[in-house]
């Protein structure tokens, strides 16, 4: 958007820019309710400033949390002085020449001198689609990382790998150490998929979300405890037995071991509703241990 005071954040000299053009306004407004875009105005708040945050979807960071969780997560950041705007779909952005506001499709207006557009970012394909190569959301690779054309590989936001672009910095960590091994030494390594791991960097607020964290459906069992008045969300998701997401918020101690029941595959169903007691040895338990009133096994 051509105006003045409205930015996106991209990089070390967004962040600087964004900081800088702060120190002359009183309200902002973040478009996009997702890690960023919480992080970021979260921050702004910290120098003083009035900040609402838009977000379209029903409830804050659709990718990671599920409606419960979400509504335990936006009472924590409105305690902490954030305005929250859920359900609401940005229709213009205001002022002649400079950031004003911002207006939403229902009619209501959303003060903001600062206009941050923080709803996310889609691989830049086109070269790669004008080269023959075989794309979707991004470059499809095989699990050696290598794209449709032979000698060609992709790691990253770029890569797609079985309909996933992951968008996290441990996934192209492993992608790129795969990608490079077959680089060297074709046939080398092989790429399985990495286990999503995000976590919200604010102070006061305890969250990640691990795996397939809001997957739902008949064959799925989940798991929860909520306190809302404490801030403090959990849930486990289980299929055939196995745990493939979490959802820590408030309580973040056993997410090593909840990652690592996840990536060992364990059938933990024995234990049930056990599993989020506060007493239970999840690390125990994923160190392959057999605990009282369970049969499981690994």
């Amino acid at each position: 958007v051509d105006r003045e005071g409205v930015f996106t954040l991209r990089t070390f000299d967004d962040a600087l820019a964004i900081k800088t053009y702060a120190r002359d306004v009183r309200s902002v407004a973040v478009i996009g309710g997702g890690l960023l875009g919480l992080e970021t105005a979260r921050a702004l708040l910290s120098l003083g400033l009035d900040v609402s945050v838009i977000e379209y979807s029903l409830y804050l960071l659709p990718r990671q949390l599920d409606a419960e969780g979400a509504q335990v997560l936006q009472s924590l950041l409105e305690a902490q002085g954030l305005r929250i705007l859920t359900g609401a779909a940005t229709e213009a952005i205001l002022g002649d020449g400079r950031a004003e506001g911002v207006r939403l499709k229902d009619g209501r207006v959303v003060d903001g001198a600062l206009v941050l557009i923080s709803t996310g970012i889609r691989s830049r394909v086109g070269l790669a689609r004008e080269a023959g190569l075989e794309v979707n959301k991004g470059m499809v690779v095989s699990e050696q990382l290598q794209t449709s054309v032979e000698d060609v590989f992709a790691a990253g936001d770029a890569a797609e790998f079985e309909g996933r672009v992951y968008g996290i910095i441990p996934a192209a960590t492993e992608q790129a150490q795969v990608a490079a091994a077959n680089m060297v030494m074709p046939g080398s390594a092989t790429y399985g998929g990495t286990i999503p791991a995000n976590t919200l960097k604010i102070v006061g607020v305890d969250l990640t979300c691990l795996g397939e964290a809001t997957v739902a459906g008949d064959e799925c069992v989940i798991l929860r405890e909520m306190d809302a008045a404490g801030g403090v969300y959990r849930r486990l998701t289980l299929r055939d037995g196995k745990i493939v997401g979490a959802i820590l918020l408030g309580d973040v101690r056993n997410v090593r071991a909840v990652k690592q029941l996840i990536a060992s595959g364990r059938d933990v169903s024995a234990y049930g509703e056990r599993l989020l007691d506060e007493d239970f040895d999840l690390m125990a338990l994923a160190q392959g241990q057999e605990l009282p009133g369970g049969s499981s096994s690994g």
